[in-house]
């Protein structure tokens, strides 16, 4: 062991540099990395602590509960890299180096998860400004459904036939989002044909006492029944009731069946595409 000692301080001697004293730094650096390893277990139970605390916090302040996960994850992330710095430091890494550390993974990270980030980003403006909330009916990114969950990179919705749908944020935030529940009434745009030689007042009025005997029809907005065209089949009228977001579908399939029920009952018919074709017969002579 002493020739060892005495080759090293040797070594040290020829680079310059002091003598090393075994024991002594030996001793520094393990008390080093103790109180380094201790900053980080009272900073990943202060960051629990806090992230408990700020939870019931933002949860009595009425807060949304996608918005309070996300600002509750970036708080407790926040403080385990500050105490992964403040561990380093106490190790005894210069705070320039650990600046240049820090910096360095910083860049790389936005580099390597810069779609991540970007969702990130989208996530926190679905928060902020709210184009739509956990629970609203809308249509993104070529999905129908409802909002289950704003995550940090993504959102859930639930489809109609019941199926989980995950879209990245980044995708919703790029196209058009329609969210049929903001206003809480949307009205639904039918169209009903009926043909030329039937009585085009009389199936009005048929189509008036369906739409006013629904329940489900709001009165205010009042509903529109009106013939936009006379088509090359038949008489289009458009049906256009105001409804509560939640009863949309049930009531376009109640009313889509009501009609077709009344008018076979009043002998209304509804057309369907068709063609006429002439036939000329043409003789033809030859020489």
């Amino acid at each position: 062991m002493g020739q060892l000692l005495d080759f090293w301080n040797y070594i040290q001697s020829v680079a310059g540099v002091g003598s090393f004293d075994f024991q002594g730094d030996i001793l520094s650096i393990a008390v080093h990395l103790l109180l380094a390893v201790i900053v980080l277990f009272i900073g990943r139970w202060l960051a629990r602590r806090i992230r408990v605390i700020l939870h019931r916090a933002l949860v009595k302040a009425e807060l949304s509960p996608s918005l309070i996960n996300l600002f509750v994850a970036v708080v407790y992330y926040s403080i385990i890299l500050l105490a992964v710095v403040l561990a380093l430091a106490v190790a005894g890494v210069p705070m320039d180096s650990i600046i240049f550390i820090v910096g360095v993974v910083v860049i790389v990270l936005a580099i390597a998860l810069q779609d991540s980030l970007g969702n990130l980003a989208a996530a926190v403006i679905f928060l902020l400004f709210q184009p739509f909330k956990v629970g609203d009916m809308v249509e993104a990114a070529g999905v129908f459904g409802t909002v289950q969950e704003i995550q940090m990179f993504r959102t859930l919705f639930l489809s109609r036939d019941n199926t989980a749908v995950s879209v990245p944020n980044m995708a919703i935030l790029n196209g058009n989002i329609t969210n049929y529940s903001q206003e809480g009434v949307v009205r639904l745009d039918m169209e009903f044909m009926v043909s030329y030689s039937d009585d085009l007042l009389k199936a009005k009025q048929l189509l008036q006492e369906i739409i006013t005997g629904n329940d489900h029809v709001l009165a205010d907005p009042a509903p529109v029944i009106g013939v936009k065209e006379l088509g090359d089949n038949g008489v289009s009228f458009v049906f256009r009731p105001f409804v509560a977001a939640d009863d949309m579908w049930q009531v376009r399939y109640d009313l889509t069946e009501k009609v077709k029920l009344a008018f076979d009952e009043a002998g209304i018919t509804i057309p369907f595409p068709q063609r006429d074709v002439h036939m000329y017969q043409q003789e033809v002579t030859g020489k």
